[in-house]
């Protein structure tokens, strides 16, 4: 689960879902929903599935503003990377 959480805490920070956030995936403030996504890996097994993770966890956490479609190329960029290591099918 540790290479699955450094590759989803690398695809969020990179996202930048706020314009405060540092892009340091080593900055804790968004560890919790990152370790939030990862417990759903079994959920993932696509780029709209990703979306859909990251659209619930992101909602819970903060307001309704990270929709399906606002989490779409996030989505698209997770599902990517856990696929190619190997994480998501």
């Amino acid at each position: 689960m540790a290479d699955a959480e450094s590759i989803i805490r690398a695809v969020i920070y990179g996202w930048k879902p706020f314009e405060w956030l540092d892009d340091d995936p080593a900055d804790p403030e968004l560890h919790r929903e990152c370790a939030a996504i990862a417990k759903q890996l079994d959920r993932i097994r696509s780029e709209k599935d990703a979306a859909h993770v990251v659209s619930r966890v992101f909602t819970s956490s903060f307001d309704n503003r990270f929709t399906v479609d606002r989490c779409e190329s996030v989505g698209r960029e997770l599902f990517r990377q856990l696929s190619a290591a190997g994480v998501a099918e």
